[in-house]
């Protein structure tokens, strides 16, 4: 990843609810992120009989609207992950986005009493800070309702240091030392982010000698494993307790 300035902790700036389908990638996210904050936000509060947000719900996932801006009032940074930057208050209730009010998740989180999220940012030309999110934040990816999350905390701090090495004056085999530790590590953040890191730095070649040649069974078993982890039914199942 390139070098980052510190960066001191702005207002975010105001972004747009993702459109259905724009999943984003998590090497692509990071690649592009200057600043990536952990966030910790209550979520708590009885759940009133009744809610605004009921009636446009479909599937009947809906959590009230109230109690997630009562979240984001009182959220905190708590960790810097990526960058450099203050900790303290965010600077604006509902400046960033977790998931969207009609996402299951919402119904775990309150039962836990809140929960912690990643949340990207990328400084514009205007010095201002800008989230990064798509869809694939709905089922409660990058944040602590995935049981993996230090092991993705620790794949992502890991994967900022990476830089490209292709214009180093050693010899090839020499080269991604890191990245081929980590495309052998048992660890699926790892291995996605890794992969796709290469990919990006044109050292596919790498990909074949760590994992085997492309439509190999070894190949095969290793893209098997490099899945960013997702489970749906982990918040859905949150719904009929």
């Amino acid at each position: 990843m390139p070098a980052r300035a510190a960066l001191p902790l702005l207002l975010l700036a105001a972004t747009p609810a993702p459109r259905a389908g724009d999943a984003l990638a998590p090497y692509d996210k990071l690649a592009r992120a200057d600043l990536v904050l952990e966030v910790r936000l209550p979520v708590a509060g009885a759940i009133p009989a009744e809610w605004p947000n009921q009636v446009y719900d479909p599937q009947g996932w809906a959590f009230p609207d109230a109690l997630v801006a009562a979240g984001r009032e009182g959220a905190e940074v708590t960790r810097v992950v990526v960058g450099a930057g203050g900790i303290g208050a965010l600077p604006a209730a509902g400046s960033f986005h977790v998931f969207g009010s009609g996402s299951a998740c919402w119904w775990l989180a309150h039962q836990r009493g809140g929960l912690r999220t990643l949340v990207f940012l990328e400084q514009g030309d205007d010095g201002g800070f800008h989230q990064i999110f798509g869809t694939e934040q709905e089922w409660g990816g990058f944040t602590d309702l995935d049981p993996g999350y230090e092991a993705l905390v620790a794949a992502l701090g890991r994967a900022d240091a990476w830089t490209d090495e292709r214009a180093s004056a050693v010899a090839a085999p020499m080269l991604w030392q890191d990245q081929r530790a980590a495309l052998v590590a048992d660890d699926p953040y790892l291995l996605v982010l890794a992969r796709d890191f290469l990919l990006a730095h044109q050292a596919a070649s790498v990909l074949d000698e760590a994992w085997g040649a492309a439509g190999s069974p070894e190949r095969a078993a290793r893209e098997a494993a490099a899945v960013w982890p997702r489970d749906p039914g982990r918040c859905v199942a949150a719904l009929g307790e």
